[in-house]
């Protein structure tokens, strides 16, 4: 019988690094919290051939993607996937000898105005859906909707000097989103 084991399979900046991570001393830390907090993705690693300090040297703004596999998980042979989606890199430090790293990334834009800039705009007449698109195309990213149908109609709902964040938490926590 073959025993339980995950993998991460991470992309960075659109190339494959799961590999480049073996021998690293790598630890992946996937959060979900609670709805109104983004997702985050945490890398612990050990720089010893100080490639991460060097060549690899990580830049905020670097786009992530984890899928977290797992094999032979209730009984040999049952193979799962836990797609955790898209981040952006937002902190990383370096330190000590051995050499020793944190990078950590966020699911939401780290250096935009989506958790920045405070705005006041009327929306009239929409869907939440579309509401919440728009909001998304400002931030530069694709928005992902699995509410069926395009969610309340809004007759008018108005965003008063809050930022693009917090005011789509709110909107979608008073309809149950």
């Amino acid at each position: 019988m073959r025993t339980r084991r995950a993998i991460v399979d991470l992309t960075w900046n659109g190339a494959a690094v799961s590999g480049k991570l073996l021998g690293q001393g790598t630890e992946i830390t996937y959060t979900d919290p609670a709805s109104g907090e983004a997702d985050s993705l945490d890398i612990s690693i050990q720089d010893r051939d100080r490639l991460w300090t060097g060549p690899w040297l990580p830049a905020e703004g670097d786009s992530l993607e984890a899928v977290i596999r797992v094999m032979d998980w209730d009984r040999e042979g049952d193979s799962r996937a836990l797609p955790c989606g898209f981040f952006t890199l937002d902190d990383f430090s370096f330190s000590g000898w051995p050499v020793t790293g944190t990078i950590s990334a966020v699911s939401v834009p780290a250096d935009s105005s989506f958790r920045e800039t405070e705005r006041t705009k009327t929306w009239e007449d929409v869907t939440l859906q579309e509401l919440a698109q728009e909001i998304a195309g400002r931030a530069g990213v694709s928005l992902a909707w699995d509410v069926e149908g395009g969610g309340p109609k809004l007759k008018s709902v108005e965003q008063t000097k809050r930022t693009d964040c917090e005011f789509l938490t709110g909107v979608c926590g008073d309809y149950g989103l």
